[in-house]
């Protein structure tokens, strides 16, 4: 404790020793096995920032693409759980932008800027994320993109507070960690894209709705036999008016996307 007046103290938090060469192995084979078992995209992002903090820096977010809506997904922050889509247009072409870019590692020194507000805005496009990083104190904030299979997917973005700045040390490190990151991510969201692909041209080869016959009660259940298949060769169908009806219940040779194509041609 540090006193402060009779009746007031402040509560100083020490930041964690530095890591040796042991410890910086340890942590980057941490983060790579602790995230090759989620296929899904946002949690691993949640559980990677949740592994490097505070060894690697007191505030961190992770950016990545969204392929729902065509801009950026924004994870993290001091709530671990909050996430927003924001568009490409927000975002500085000459800090956050160039990182997705290229992949290149941006490193902004805001103690030494004479504008903090505009220092966090190269690298942390959103007001509420911006003002939480304020509040450190911010020294240093390094983007790191997060680049697997040639591609650079998204970006790593942390932050240090005063009297705790990224050395080339601790920046060798922070890329080896989002190296491995970077695979873990890419296959949550090739996942990701197969699994709504499938969904998409299953739902295509589905009747949008049962008709009514008078004197019968219809419904229908879609579910693949393995969990992790999410389309098959499976189709039913029923038309026909005015007493005149026929109903389908079939099945194709497979599982996947090949037997759905074969489904759209039957």
């Amino acid at each position: 404790m540090k006193q402060t007046s009779a009746d007031q103290e402040v509560t100083q938090i020490e930041p964690p020793a530095a890591l040796s060469p042991q410890d910086c192995d340890e942590l980057v084979e941490k983060v790579s096995h602790g995230l090759s078992g989620s296929l899904n995209l946002r949690r691993t992002a949640l559980l990677l920032l949740t592994l490097i903090r505070p060894q690697l820096a007191d505030w961190s977010m992770v950016v990545l693409p969204d392929s729902k809506t065509g801009g950026l997904l924004l994870v993290g922050g001091d709530d671990t759980g909050f996430h927003e889509v924001i568009s490409h247009r927000v975002i500085d072409p000459q800090g956050l932008g160039r990182v997705l870019r290229t992949g290149r590692t941006e490193l902004v020194h805001v103690a030494l800027s004479v504008d903090t507000e505009r220092s966090l805005r190269a690298l942390i496009p959103h007001p509420r994320l911006m003002e939480e990083a304020a509040t450190l104190r911010p020294a240093d904030v390094l983007g790191v993109g997060l680049t697997a299979r040639g591609t650079t997917l998204g970006a790593l973005i942390l932050v240090r507070s005063e009297g705790r700045r990224f050395d080339d040390d601790t920046v060798a490190v922070i890329q080896r960690v989002a190296a491995r990151a970077a695979l873990a991510l890419d296959s949550a969201r090739l996942y990701e894209d197969r699994a709504r692909i499938a969904e998409v041209l299953q739902h295509s080869l589905r009747p949008p709705s049962l008709p009514h016959i008078d004197g019968v009660d219809m419904a229908s259940l879609y579910r693949p036999a393995a969990e992790h298949l999410d389309i098959g060769g499976d189709f039913y169908d029923v038309h026909g008016t005015d007493g005149d009806w026929t109903l389908c219940l079939g099945d194709v040779c497979g599982k996947g996307v090949e037997a759905a194509s074969l489904t759209g041609r039957m």
